[in-house]
């Protein structure tokens, strides 16, 4: 009976942690002209406060340009980050999303020569 009883115990504490998960994608762009990143971050929730996206981290080659906390996601599909940033072609925008019960991803997004100009 003791047995069955700390089972259950164990269950229920970490039942939480089953059920959460990475975010499944992060789709980025940037408009040169409005130097603006977009991240469309994919993280399915049924608890936008307990289970959200808690940490969003912007890199530029490698170096970290811009975080954000966030408290609870407003979707339940996802959650939607933009930051100006002022990037150049060639360079490597990163950004690195974490989920608030534990897994993270990042995704990056290399710019290119806008068509019709040549390179320098």
């Amino acid at each position: 009976m003791k047995k069955i009883l700390l089972a259950a115990v164990v269950l229920i504490l970490f039942a939480g942690r089953v059920f959460a998960h990475e975010p499944s994608a992060i789709n980025l762009s940037y408009d040169p002209e409005t130097k603006i990143l977009k991240a469309d971050i994919i993280h399915p929730t049924t608890n936008m406060r307990k289970h959200h996206i808690r940490l969003v981290k912007v890199y530029k080659n490698g170096e970290e340009m811009d975080s954000k906390y966030v408290p609870r996601q407003i979707s339940p599909e996802g959650y939607k980050y933009e930051t100006k940033i002022d990037a150049q072609p060639g360079d490597v925008l990163s950004v690195k999303a974490y989920c608030s019960d534990g897994g993270e991803r990042e995704e990056s997004l290399t710019l290119e020569q806008p068509a019709g100009e040549a390179k320098k």
